[in-house]
């Protein structure tokens, strides 16, 4: 969006893969431009920063996502004294300690380059907003957080935005649904492998997992060679690139999603799943550590993960009784009306200058 000098700059790092990010960012553009606040959304190379920021000349910048080039845009940005609020979603360095306890000390040897990174670009912002807040000790994915706390740097939980509209249940139907989601791009660390082994052990009339994912990797190419060797190809399906009328459609006629991830946060899919009235089985990672949320079962077990999956095929009202408990804590947390609020709220702050910004809790 064109705009005179003087408005918000919000950095894109991900901008065609349209991942989880840039999918949160359009819905946070769409708040900023209902409430008329002038920005631009930025992609660019580093090289091109300083100049850039010269000329635009924005009053605030909000940053996106670690480990990308916005972090390049928080040190520029603070070099010409302009407010800059970070917009975390997780730190991803430290997850590998609990799946491969070994591989996530090496990672993190081979890494611990950028939580030093992480500490430098906090100490130049007016203020962090994470998703959820810091309910485990162990979480990995809030290291981010605990620093900033301890920096004194003002944290702002906002939630991830969900439109509510878009991502509606079905009205009741007659038909025994059998199909399992697994969702996220197909690497192991999402799970895919491990939400397959558990469709296979529960008792299902005509089971079947549909892996939603952006793109084919190897992994995904493994995991049908190993159905087909299994006799299951019928068994497993990749739905791959979906438009979200398509996406919208697997999660409204599912059986439940199994969100079996090693790395999660606080998981865009799984929320539109809850919209859905889709009941969600999922491992305690990112935001579900120590909690229990409606709609959503939490355990570490496969067979317990299985057996709840043969539950909800066998006990339809129970399942429909999940699926709305879910959608109503979306509907009453992660709505876009309600997640806007907070937005425009510290938006506004920090557009009015650094004192204004650091006062933000």
């Amino acid at each position: 969006m064109s705009s005179p000098q003087g408005g918000l700059l919000i950095c894109d790092p991900e901008g065609p893969q349209r991942g989880g990010l840039s999918i949160a960012l359009d819905q946070l553009l769409e708040v900023v431009h209902q409430a008329g606040i002038p920005y631009w959304r930025l992609q660019c190379h580093e090289a091109e920063l300083p100049a850039l920021l010269s000329r635009l000349q924005p009053v605030a910048v909000m940053a996106v996502g670690w480990h990308t080039w916005s972090e390049a845009v928080v040190q520029q940005a603070r070099r010409q004294a302009i407010p800059v609020a970070f917009w975390s979603h997780g730190v991803g360095c430290c997850h590998l300690y609990t799946a491969r306890p070994i591989l996530g000390v090496l990672r993190w040897l081979a890494r611990s380059w950028q939580v030093f990174q992480v500490a430098g670009t906090l100490r130049r912002l007016q203020h962090l907003v994470v998703a959820y807040p810091r309910v485990h000790s162990l979480d990995p994915r809030s290291v981010d957080a605990a620093m900033a706390r301890w920096l004194g740097i003002p944290i702002s939980v906002i939630p991830n935005p969900v439109d509510a509209q878009f991502w509606h249940p079905l009205g009741p139907t007659d038909g025994q649904r059998s199909s399992v989601l697994s969702i996220g791009r197909l690497e192991w660390q999402k799970g895919h492998g491990q939400a397959w082994r558990i469709v296979t052990r529960a008792d299902l009339v005509a089971p079947k997992l549909v892996c939603l994912a952006p793109a084919a990797t190897p992994l995904g190419a493994q995991m049908l060679e190993q159905a087909r060797r299994q006799g299951l190809s019928h068994q497993l399906d990749l739905a791959l690139a979906l438009a979200p009328e398509a996406r919208r459609q697997h999660v409204q006629n599912a059986l439940a999603v199994v969100s079996w991830s090693e790395t999660e946060y606080q998981s865009l899919a799984m929320l539109e799943a809850m919209a859905c009235a889709c009941p969600v089985i999922a491992r305690p990672r990112g935001w579900l550590r120590g909690r229990q949320l409606p709609g959503v079962l939490v355990t570490e077990s496969p067979s317990q993960a299985a057996a709840w999956l043969s539950q909800l095929q066998r006990d339809p009202a129970w399942a429909a009784q999940l699926g709305q408990a879910g959608r109503a804590y979306v509907e009453r947390h992660h709505a876009l009306p309600v997640v806007a609020d907070h937005w425009l709220s510290l938006l506004h702050k920090l557009m009015q200058g650094p004192d204004a910004g650091a006062g933000l809790g």
